[in-house]
């Protein structure tokens, strides 16, 4: 048969063989392990990106909502000051035209009191 020396080295060499495969099958469940970890941490940044994004279209949303309001509020405001302007201008039409009355109705009061008198 084959002799001692060469079967304790053929079974040295098994159980090295053992060992190494052992050792390669405990990294290759930490390969798993930390790839399976991986993906969790994608899956969660993934969400996390969703509900950034989905605040950024809020913020977005209500930004557009502000400068719409804001143009509203510069026409209203525009509109006014306009309204005020033609109502001053409607007052000094009318002011001017009492005021020219007034020399008229002067006038007319002193020949009614001159009418009067004499």
């Amino acid at each position: 048969g084959i002799p001692k020396t060469a079967m304790t080295m053929i079974k040295n060499e098994a159980d090295r063989l053992e060992g190494r495969e052992a050792a390669v099958l405990k990294q290759e469940e930490r390969v798993m392990s930390q790839r399976d970890a991986l993906r969790a941490a994608a899956a969660d940044f993934e969400a996390e990106k969703d509900d950034i994004l989905a605040e950024h279209q809020e913020v977005l949303r209500m930004q557009e909502e502000q400068e719409t309001l804001a143009a509203r509020l510069d026409k209203r405001s525009k509109d006014v000051e306009e309204k005020l302007r033609r109502g001053e201008d409607r007052l000094k039409t009318q002011r001017t035209q009492v005021e020219g009355k007034i020399p008229v109705l002067e006038a007319l009061k002193e020949s009614i009191q001159d009418r009067m008198v004499g």
